[in-house]
């Protein structure tokens, strides 16, 4: 009994230890496109500004698929923006190492990636 129970503890931390491992292999996530221009509404004239957010878009962000856009092609971007929790901003020229950095962070980010005509917004927890 006491090799049984040595057994499925020892499976359970090799099962946990590899999870972790593998915690970064792919991330899925919504983001929002946004006009490049776009300014928060006026609370002094409701008629003016954006009210409405755009559909959210599915996005896998990985370091074999780099980012794929799952509803439309992939757009050119120009540079990627990652904001953690305690407000440091990041950015980014390539994709490669905007995955490389986003895979050393942990906790809430925000991520922006830019392209020439909109951009593209969106949170992870990681």
């Amino acid at each position: 009994m006491k090799k049984f129970i040595t057994i499925i503890l020892l499976m359970t931390a090799f099962l946990s230890c590899y999870g972790s491992s593998q915690a970064f292999n792919e991330i899925y996530m919504y983001v929002y496109k946004m006009s490049p221009d776009y300014q928060d509404p006026d609370p002094d004239n409701l008629n003016k500004g954006r009210h409405i957010p755009s559909a959210p878009l599915s996005c896998v962000i990985s370091h074999e698929r780099g980012v794929e856009f799952l509803t439309i092609q992939k757009p050119e971007i120009s540079y990627y923006q990652i904001e953690d929790e305690d407000g440091n901003v990041y950015n980014y020229g390539d994709e490669p190492s905007f995955i490389d950095a986003l895979s050393s962070m942990s906790g809430e980010v925000s991520i922006m990636m830019a392209s020439e005509n909109c951009n593209y917004f969106g949170y992870v927890e990681l």
